[in-house]
């Protein structure tokens, strides 16, 4: 059961019987709601700490219009797979969107709301190696989260395990432990010298690299670079070749 007596305890819930995790919060129904929301923690806060409003990669367009209505301080595009590690196996292969994509349509909205300067654009989901990392700036971040190439340091203090988002464990911090490996120190993951050839070392490098290709001397100017939707290289080229899926 995903309810069990810890869970039970934490959320006034009986234990041991099948509870429905509602997908709307209790607190708002619409944007102007969750205007008032947001005004509440940031006058609680004083204004010291950025508000972000999360999106999940779907109706962008519409979603990123209502957001720009709540005055958030950042906007963090979510995509990859269908859902974490609690949801059906069939949403989590299936159902997921690429956050290429919700990056691309929520950069074009904020650019016709000529809104593009104020608001912080953030990204994640899967991002471990420096060509995706480039793929989400050109696309429209402003600033991408990572967190696998994290776990996979050697400074890591879970020492090449992280933690899964899902199904709380009475001896843990979250759900099942995750086997990532230990790839390199932080220096070698960001900063190179690259020891492999599957672009998950020397991150900064790659993107610096992708700028000089593209002529940008700024994350900003990183937004205007020209996309192209072409072939997978880990699936058509020598990423495939070489055997490194």
């Amino acid at each position: 059961q995903k309810v069990t007596d810890q869970v039970a305890e934490m959320r006034s819930l009986p234990a041991g019987i099948d509870q429905r995790s509602p997908a709307r919060h209790p607190d708002w129904l619409g944007p102007d709601d969750l205007a008032l929301k947001i005004n509440e923690i940031r006058e609680a806060t004083d204004g010291q700490i950025p508000i972000q409003l999360k999106l999940g990669s779907a109706r962008v367009y519409d979603d990123v219009r209502m957001a720009l209505k709540t005055n958030p301080d950042s906007i963090y595009i979510d995509g990859m797979e269908g859902g974490t590690g609690a949801s059906p196996i069939t949403s989590v292969m299936n159902a997921g969107s690429a956050w290429e994509i919700g990056l691309a349509e929520t950069h074009q909205t904020l650019v016709l709301n000529k809104l593009r300067g104020r608001i912080c654009v953030q990204t994640d989901g899967g991002i471990r190696t420096g060509g995706e990392l480039c793929k989400a700036i050109a696309s429209g971040a402003d600033a991408v989260m990572i967190g696998t190439p994290l776990a996979q340091s050697e400074e890591a203090p879970g020492r090449g395990f992280n933690w899964g988002m899902a199904s709380p464990h009475p001896a843990l911090p979250r759900g099942t432990r995750v086997n990532v490996g230990v790839k390199g120190t932080l220096k070698e993951l960001f900063y190179g010298p690259s020891s492999v050839s599957n672009g998950t070392q020397n991150l900064i490098g790659a993107l610096k690299v992708c700028m000089g290709m593209v002529g940008a001397r700024n994350i900003k100017d990183m937004h205007s670079a020209e996309v192209v939707v072409a072939p997978s290289i880990k699936t058509e080229g020598k990423h495939y070749q070489l055997g490194l899926e």
